[in-house]
Parts: structure tokens; C-alpha cells; sequence
């Protein structure tokens, strides 16, 4: 297990997340801007980003392990959001909804791919965009939903978005193996890896906001963290252990479930107009913890 991989993309990414504190602390990035930001990540970046991860082809011979990555990614999302609700039943009301949206979804996208293409090669990053078909479904749908005022019903407008329209076009694609012109993807692929720089400099705006005081005073952004890097990639260890799946199959699934809070937790926030600066200090916090959590989960793990 090289460590040294592990620790460069956590790093990076909080790297990104400084040059947005810098940004705002600046003014080049003023609160409008931010907005702005918000708006071209959700509604043109990352859907691209979706698609141009399912242009990718397989054979029969991966069909299996595919289907268990996709298995495990629908029923990841939902026991995570079973265990978050338990373990944070009793937390602030503005702060709840927040805590369980990151206990749920983990940074699966710039910080997972990088390390799985290091250590599995091209066959772990076609498992990863397996996985990022329900992790996208779910973000789209229960994620969104958490974040909205409305959650009394169920309005189809929640889920009619560019995020899930993106999905249903990618798995079109996927399914039948549909190659797209390579100027065409190649667009797709510039466009949609903005979203990972967009998503952690609009957080590092957001904390730039903060006051350090603030950010490590919170004692619900430890339990997250915790339960996010700590207690859920034991739990699939053990359940995947349990069904016995592939070496390789194994060793994705739990980097991906040991990965910090994704930063859309931030831009879910900012764009639904919830609280923000506790989603930035639970993606800023995990990320950090991160650098010691995820070499010795795979240490101990895989």
C-alpha cells in the first residue's frame, strides 16, 4: 500500500481548499461570486463531469464485479443514512440534516479516483465510475432532499435536475456502450474536472468566513468524523468480509467509504441556503483527519 499516494491527494486537496480561504480573504471572490461559482458547478460542470466518467467500456469478464460495485454503492448510501439518523438523532436541528448528508457521501470523486487509478490501475477507476452511478442518484435525490425546506413531500422538480439527468444520459451511454466523438468527450472531460477545483475553493471561501475558534470548537464535526473515516469503512469491511467478494472489488469499496465528507456538502448548503459554514467545517475537519485515517484504514483494512 503506498501511503505516500494516499497522503499527496489529501493533501491536494486541502491545498485547493487554502486557495480559496486566500480568494475571499482577498476579495477576489466576494459572496456574489460565490454564487455564481455555485451555480456553473451544479448546473454545468459536474453533470458533464457525470458523463464523461461513464464513457468507459467493459467485457463480460468484468460484468460481475461491476454489478457488485453497483450493489454496493445502493446499499451503501442507505444503511450510512439509517446510521446517521440513530447516531445523530438528538443534534442541533440546523446542524442534523448536515451531519447526516456527510455521513452519507464521501469525497468518492478527486480524492478516490487518483488513488485507485495508482493502486488498481484502469480497472479502478472504471469500478469508481461504476460507483458514482448511485452515489449520484442518491446525491441528487436524498442528498438534495436533506438540504431542501420541503421535506414533508415528494416533488418530482427535486429530482428533474442536471445532476440526474447527467446520470440517466452516462448510464445510457454505459449500457450501450455508446462512444461519444473524442472532441465531444474530451470537452466533457476538461469542462467536468472543474468540478472538484470549484467545489473545494467555493468551501475554502465559505471557511474563510470562519473564525479559527469556531471551526475546531464543535464537538459534532469529531463524532462525524468518527463515524465518516473511522466506524463505516470497519462496518463494510466487515459485511463485504462476511459475502466475500474479490481482492479488488474489496480494497475499492472500502478506500472509497474512507474517503472525508464530499464537498458538495458545501455547495448543497450554499445553494439551499442552510448552514454552510458547519457543512464547510465538517468537509475542512474530515479532510484534515483524513491524512492520518485513510493510510491506516487501508493499513489495517486491506
Amino acid at each position: 500500500m503506498d501511503n505516500f499516494t494516499l497522503l499527496n491527494q489529501v493533501l491536494i486537496i486541502f491545498l485547493i481548499m487554502l486557495t480559496g480561504v486566500y480568494a475571499r480573504k482577498r476579495n477576489i471572490i466576494d459572496d456574489k461570486l460565490n454564487k455564481g461559482l455555485t451555480s456553473v458547478l451544479l448546473n454545468l460542470t459536474l453533470p458533464l463531469n457525470i458523463i464523461a466518467s461513464f464513457n468507459v467500456g467493459f467485457s463480460k469478464d468484468l460484468l460481475f464485479n461491476i454489478m457488485i460495485i453497483f450493489l454496493f454503492g445502493a446499499l451503501m448510501h442507505p444503511i450510512s443514512f439509517f446510521i446517521g439518523k440513530l447516531l445523530f438523532r438528538n443534534e442541533k436541528k440546523e446542524e442534523k440534516n448536515i451531519l447526516v448528508f456527510s455521513a452519507i457521501f464521501s469525497n468518492c470523486g478527486f480524492m478516490a479516483f487518483p488513488i485507485l487509478d495508482s493502486l488498481y490501475g484502469k480497472t479502478g477507476v472504471l469500478y469508481g465510475s461504476i460507483f458514482l452511478a448511485p452515489f449520484n442518484i442518491y446525491l441528487w435525490t436524498l442528498g438534495a432532499r436533506l438540504f431542501s425546506e420541503d421535506t414533508k413531500t415528494f416533488k418530482i422538480k427535486n429530482i428533474i435536475n442536471p445532476g440526474i439527468v447527467a446520470v440517466i444520459l452516462g448510464l445510457s451511454i454505459f449500457i450501450f456502450s455508446i462512444k461519444l466523438p473524442f472532441p465531444v468527450q474530451r470537452c466533457f472531460e476538461i469542462v467536468g474536472s472543474m468540478t472538484t477545483p470549484l467545489s473545494m475553493m467555493i468551501t475554502g471561501v465559505i471557511i474563510a468566513e470562519l473564525k479559527i475558534s469556531e471551526i475546531f470548537s464543535s464537538m459534532s464535526i469529531y463524532k462525524i468524523s468518527f463515524v465518516r473515516l473511522v466506524l463505516l469503512p470497519i462496518l463494510f469491511a466487515a459485511i463485504l468480509k462476511l459475502i466475500g467478494v474479490a481482492e479488488v472489488v474489496y480494497g475499492i469499496c472500502i478506500l472509497i467509504s474512507a474517503m472525508p465528507v464530499a464537498a458538495m456538502s458545501t455547495v448543497f448548503a450554499e445553494r439551499f441556503n442552510g448552514n454552510s459554514a458547519f457543512a464547510s467545517k465538517s468537509v475542512f475537519i474530515t479532510t484534515i483527519i483524513s491524512l492520518v485515517t485513510i493510510p491506516l484504514m487501508a493499513f489495517f483494512l486491506l
